[in-house]
């Protein structure tokens, strides 16, 4: 259960994850721990898979929630993580505070996003 994620030169980001956009569900709800993202310090963001060229090593976007914790993210040149169009889940970095699932974006205070 652990990841390793290597970003390459053309890469863009080392997670995409998306749900929909009016906050109608269901509602993506991806859990991910124990996970190290290395970013490529060169890279120019030109991957043919993604409409979203924003350079970011995790971007969550249209009203995701999750859970992620026990997360190492380097080598960022710009953008450890981007979140944006937000719905109607509860941002946090307390768990016990979350509310129920699916309904909230859980970002650990323990992770880790050092920059080149």
């Amino acid at each position: 259960q652990f990841a390793y994620v290597m970003i390459g030169a053309k890469g863009n980001h080392g997670v995409e994850m998306d749900s929909q956009t009016d906050g109608t569900t269901p509602r993506s709800f991806p859990q991910l721990y124990s996970a190290t993202f290395v970013h490529h310090l060169d890279g120019v963001p030109a991957s043919v898979s993604s409409d979203d060229l924003r350079e970011a090593t995790l971007r969550l976007r249209e009203n995701t929630g999750g859970e992620f914790g026990n997360i190492i993210v380097t080598n960022v040149p710009s953008t450890g993580l981007l979140q944006n169009e937000c719905g109607s889940e509860t941002i946090t970095h307390d768990l016990s505070s979350a509310g129920t699932s699916p309904d909230y974006l859980w970002f650990s205070s323990q992770n880790i996003i050092f920059a080149a």
